[in-house]
Formats: C-alpha cells, structure tokens, sequence
C-alpha cells in the first residue's frame, strides 16, 4: 500500500545536464522534436504528469518472499510519477496521443540509495507465443 502525503503537478523541470558531443542523444532529442515541438523548459518526453510522495507499507507476509529492503521494513520514503507520453504539457489525458502513459516509483532506503520500478502502460493486448496485438487486424480471423 502507498499513502500520499503531498502530491505536484509538473510544470517545467531542470534539463538534465547532457555532453553536447554525443551525437546519439542529440539524434533522440532531434527526434522528438521532429515528433512535437519543443517546449522550452519542458522535458521532451512525459512532460506533463503528476509527482506523489507517500510512504509504502509492505503486507506482513512479503518479508518472508526476497530480501529486497523495502519489503522487509515497516514503512519505505517513496516518490511516485504518473506522466502522459509526449512532450506536451497541455495535452489532455484523455487525448489517445498521451499514451503510452507512465509510472515510476523510487523506493528511498537511504541517503543516495534507492531501488526503482519504471512502467509503462500501452492500450494493446498479446497472443500465447507473446506477440503484440494492437487491433483487430493482428488477430487471427476466429478472434476478430
């Protein structure tokens, strides 16, 4: 269980610090300029999304389960963030451009030591050999 004590809506962030002479990252940012416009003071990608801080509360039995930190103690600081794809900060939720939408969540155990989960969600469904299938047109004839 996660509890929210405070939550964010994300404005414009702080660009992360890149090494200009890296031309595979400046071909990325190029990219999704080239896919929407820029937005200055926005990150190109999941601009616009929300940052919760809670705590997380692990069920008694999962101790018993690994030997990750965050299970094995009462309560874990954590910072959830749930974002729209695109580089627009103003696109509404609902539009189907925002997808695919995201979640991260950073579990604090430490000054500087943190465990991590990043997912993404995607309107799409598989078959049982596990490819993709993204409408009807990729399903076999007998499921349409």
């Amino acid at each position: 269980m996660i509890s929210v004590e405070r939550s964010y809506i994300l404005g414009g962030m702080t660009p992360a610090k890149t090494d200009s002479n890296t031309t595979i990252a400046q071909e990325v940012l190029q990219a999704f300029d080239d896919i929407n416009p820029t937005q200055p003071g926005f990150r190109p990608a999941h601009a616009k999304g929300i940052l919760l801080a809670g705590g997380f509360t692990p069920s008694p039995g999962a101790a018993s389960l690994t030997r990750a930190p965050h299970l094995k103690r009462s309560t874990t600081r954590v910072t959830v963030r749930f974002s729209d794809a695109t580089g627009l900060p103003t696109i509404a939720d609902g539009d189907p451009n925002a997808s695919p939408r995201g979640m991260a969540i950073r579990f604090h155990l430490a000054d500087h030591v943190h465990t991590d989960i990043a997912a993404k969600w995607l309107k799409a469904e598989s078959d049982r050999a596990g490819r993709v299938l993204r409408g009807p047109a990729d399903r076999p004839p007998h499921c349409r």
